[in-house]
């Protein structure tokens, strides 16, 4: 099966692929996921139940991973500027965003924001969820490694605690 890859220029003549989301290999991998992930342009929100109080956690490739208050996060591109910015070996077309209260790992695709700035990949958070920004992977693996812990989650087999401790680097 071949992987959807991202190719970058990494300056100085050189370039790095990255890969790109397939969900084909995360699902046949972590089935207790099935029905759960959906990409930015498949995600429909439910209206938010609560309001702004809260926090977002994010965990992964960032420079400061814990919680950040909700009304100073409202969208991903700020909670990575609360977080002291992503480290260069952040998979940015792989940001995942567990929001709880949807029972839904929410996948976007953050370097088409970062380079073409569809806005839709920038999304909107909501108190309680749950960041992960996964660390670039080998081609061969097929899916970030990542998405086994967040498979537990999901199925209630760890909680929020464990998957944080679990996810920090």
């Amino acid at each position: 099966m071949a992987l959807p890859l991202l190719l970058l220029s990494a300056g100085c003549g050189k370039s790095i692929t990255i890969p790109l989301f397939d969900s084909v290999a995360v699902l046949s991998r972590y089935p207790g996921l099935r029905g759960r992930v959906v990409t930015v342009e498949e995600y429909r929100p439910t209206p938010l139940r609560s309001e702004r109080e809260g926090k977002v956690t994010i965990v992964g490739m960032v420079n400061y991973e814990g919680h950040i208050p909700a009304e100073r996060a409202q969208t991903l591109r700020q909670l990575f500027v609360m977080a002291g910015h992503l480290s260069s070996l952040a998979c940015l077309p792989q940001i995942l965003v567990i929001r709880p209260e949807e029972d839904r790992v929410i996948v976007c695709d953050y370097y088409r924001y970062a380079r073409f700035r569809e806005t839709r990949q920038n999304l909107e958070l909501r108190p309680r969820d749950f960041v992960v920004v996964p660390r670039i992977y080998a081609g061969n693996r097929m899916v970030a490694i990542e998405w086994g812990v967040i498979e537990r989650y999901v199925s209630r087999r760890i909680s929020r605690a464990e998957l944080f401790q679990a996810l920090r680097r």
